[in-house]
């Protein structure tokens, strides 16, 4: 039997993992001098307090090759297959450390990247999950995701550049030309990676440009 295995950047609910009884492999999460294992030490809303109340924008690194061994070697066990599905290896060196994990214990896991972050990589865990409870072959899962990962469209809109600001990619002055322009930022997932969509000016034409998109889309 196929056993879905993921990390914690899926953003699923922790409710919604236990149901399908997926088990994750979390991120370690820095907030100024405090360490976390997101989704175990801190939930979504403290982190996002956390992070509005720091100067600096918390980073992140990815689970170590141990952490998804240790997952592979308890589903194994059990004679199952673990099949695990991980945040895009352009965004993260979450990937790899799966595929380090699976080759240490010499593990038959297989390692797929999502290419895609959050909600997107989380739609594909539950694809794979709903599939493999069905008693669908590995072969199976792989292709839908595969045709999920090639036609899915991801629009990142930035209501505020506050975290790009405390995260370095645009200088505190940059920041507030943005900001007393009123310029609006809207990024999109390319093969794995974050890059500029559109930039535009006012809350009514923000709105408009992410309807716009949508609906190109769709």
């Amino acid at each position: 039997m196929i056993k879905i295995v993921t990390d914690s950047s899926c953003d699923l609910p922790i409710d919604t993992l236990k149901e399908f009884e997926i088990p994750f492999a979390p991120l370690n999460i820095f907030v100024e001098d405090q360490t976390f294992k997101e989704d175990i030490d801190i939930t979504p809303e403290e982190f996002w307090q956390s992070m509005s109340k720091s100067h600096e924008l918390p980073k992140t690194s990815q689970p170590s090759p141990a952490d998804f061994a240790g997952i592979f070697e308890e589903i194994q066990k059990k004679g199952d297959t673990p099949l695990c599905i991980t945040i895009s290896s352009k965004l993260s060196g979450t990937y790899q450390s799966a595929v380090l994990g699976a080759e240490m214990t010499g593990s038959k896991a297989i390692v797929f990247d999502s290419l895609a972050g959050s909600i997107s990589h989380g739609i594909q865990v539950l694809i794979a999950a709903r599939m493999a409870k069905s008693g669908a072959t590995v072969e199976d899962v792989l292709s839908a995701l595969r045709i999920y990962r090639d036609n899915v469209k991801i629009i990142i809109p930035l209501a505020t550049v506050e975290n790009i600001v405390k995260g370095g990619r645009l200088s505190k002055f940059q920041g507030s030309v943005v900001n007393i322009l009123n310029m609006k930022i809207i990024l999109h997932g390319v093969n794995g990676e974050v890059k500029l969509l559109k930039k535009v000016r006012g809350n009514k034409r923000f709105r408009a440009a992410i309807i716009e998109l949508i609906e190109e889309s769709a």
